[in-house]
């Protein structure tokens, strides 16, 4: 009896997409469309990208994790991407150097090769705009990134 009804249930479903995919006066194509033309229409670009070069056994990148987190959430919605690159092993730091190459910032990756830190980066040119260590406060990294947005 199983059977029969999984099967019932599964021909129903099969019937139901193929009528709806046929059925050219059903309008939820045109609605999907619609929506993909607004995002599409409503582009998404940074204008800076706060890069942390972090480390699991790095005493300043525990102390710059909170404030990282802190500015990520002061500064949603703004045009400004949040990334952390990870350099605690030889896997982690594989991948944050792919990430550096698919985001046009490799030299500054490779340049950059500490850990502590946050480098404020022009999404355009690639120009560091401002390096920030755990010297700097919450509210001075906070002043210095929105000044330039």
């Amino acid at each position: 009896m199983k059977k029969i009804f999984t099967v019932f249930l599964m021909s129903i479903i099969v019937f139901s997409f193929n009528t709806i995919a046929n059925d050219t006066n059903n309008n939820s194509h045109i609605l999907m469309a619609k929506n993909a033309k607004k995002l599409s229409a409503k582009k998404v670009e940074s204008k800076l990208i706060l890069v942390k070069f972090h480390a699991d056994w790095c005493g300043s990148c525990k102390v710059l994790g909170p404030i990282f987190k802190d500015l990520s959430n002061k500064l949603d919605g703004e045009k400004i991407l949040f990334l952390e690159l990870d350099f605690t092993n030889n896997s982690t730091t594989h991948q944050s150097k792919l990430l550096g190459v698919a985001l046009g910032i490799d030299k500054l990756v490779t340049k950059n090769d500490s850990t502590g830190f946050l480098l404020l980066i022009d999404s355009k040119t690639k120009e560091v705009k401002k390096k920030f260590t755990k010297k700097h406060s919450l509210k001075d990294m906070f002043k210095e990134i929105k000044s330039l947005l």
